[in-house]
């Protein structure tokens, strides 16, 4: 399970008083560690009795707020 910063796109117009209202969120996404590298984290959130997975996510490392190891018995 992680906590991470999320980036936010938007093309619309706005004014100066919009913009400093404007803030990143943080999501939490839960899911089973498919790869780990030194930039990012690779998670799924289903894994098959074949070896197939689905519902995959890449999130940054740099963008990491809070991360749990979860054991699955």
């Amino acid at each position: 399970m992680i906590d991470w910063r999320d980036h936010i796109a938007n093309s619309s117009w706005f004014d100066n008083e919009s913009i400093k209202k404007e803030q990143p969120i943080t999501a939490r996404t839960v899911g089973y560690l498919a790869e780990e590298t030194d930039e990012y984290y690779k998670l799924v959130d289903t894994i098959t009795n074949d070896d197939g997975f689905g519902g995959m996510a890449i999130i940054l490392k740099s963008c990491v707020v809070n991360i749990w190891l979860l054991e699955v018995k």
